[in-house]
């Protein structure tokens, strides 16, 4: 598994943080990403919590984030870079 899609969804998330409104496409690829890395690889609880959260959002829209779940996505990306860092290295 390469790290390209961790980093591809911690962009995505890095998005959120900005304001931004991340297409459903690029929202569900991260979720998949993310969900497949945690199943196969012993990874933090966080990364799960980011793609269950970025699944969440291409189901619902990402219209409405308030300043707490943008902060809640900063720290959700910093985990996956955290993953993709600790994966390259591996």
């Amino acid at each position: 598994m390469t790290t390209q899609g961790l980093l591809e969804a911690a962009d995505v998330l890095d998005e959120l943080v900005s304001g931004g409104k991340p297409e459903r496409a690029r929202l569900l690829s991260g979720a998949l990403a993310l969900e497949a890395f945690y199943r196969y690889v012993d990874a933090d609880q966080n990364v799960l919590a980011a793609g269950v959260c970025l699944r969440s959002l291409a189901v619902d829209g990402a219209d409405g984030l308030t300043a707490h779940d943008r902060s809640h996505a900063s720290k959700l990306a910093s985990a996956v870079r955290q993953a993709a860092l600790t994966r390259a290295y591996q």
